[in-house]
């Protein structure tokens, strides 16, 4: 009876342990068996909307506000980028793939952009400070296609790899249009 009194009280312990962050590290510790996968996503961009016709293998987001990037830099950080008509906003973070689930841990830093379609005026940078929040998605193959999603029944976001073109063009036209730096994410891309 003891012994089965102190499982209950180790295993919670244990559990807090193996989230334990190591202060030289921003990433948190991820157990190995954990990250033993035979898909890598490091390099990988998928565009995100809220269709996807599975005829033409393909996703759209018709609507202002939709369509996104979730591009993933190496086998730790990713980048995200919300798009709209006016402006688009940029996020950084870590991830791990376990099974069919990818786990997103987004850093709190937000860099947004302002521009005005139409007009001929200079597009604008702002730098915040957010809260770090997470998310999860769901990982599968569709006729030999990574696709992910996430959401509820009513609002369901998938996303499809390589559709928009490939992850190195999108990440080295970020970091050659300034957003990279602006993201503090310098040393990430080789």
């Amino acid at each position: 009876m003891f012994v089965q009194k102190a499982l209950y009280l180790i295993i919670p312990i244990l559990g807090l342990f193996s989230c334990y962050k190591s202060p030289s590290s921003n990433h948190y510790f991820v157990p190995d068996f954990m990250k033993q996968d035979t898909i890598q996503l490091s390099n990988t961009l998928f565009f995100i909307g809220p269709e996807m016709d599975t005829a033409k293998m393909e996703i759209s987001a018709p609507c202002d506000c939709c369509a996104s990037y979730l591009a993933f830099v190496n086998d730790s950080v990713f980048v995200y980028e919300s798009l709209c008509l006016e402006g688009d906003d940029y996020f950084k973070g870590t991830y791990f793939k376990y099974r069919s689930l990818i786990f997103l841990k987004f850093d709190p830093l937000i860099v947004s952009s302002t521009h005005y379609p139409g007009v001929d005026l200079e597009t604008t940078w702002e730098k915040e400070n957010s809260v770090t929040f997470y998310s999860r998605l769901n990982f599968s193959t569709l006729n030999s296609e990574w696709v992910i999603s996430a959401g509820d029944k009513e609002n369901m976001d998938y996303g499809m790899c390589n559709q928009m073109g490939s992850a190195r063009s999108y990440l080295f036209k970020l970091k050659s249009e300034g957003i990279w730096d602006r993201m503090e994410l310098s040393n990430e891309l080789k």
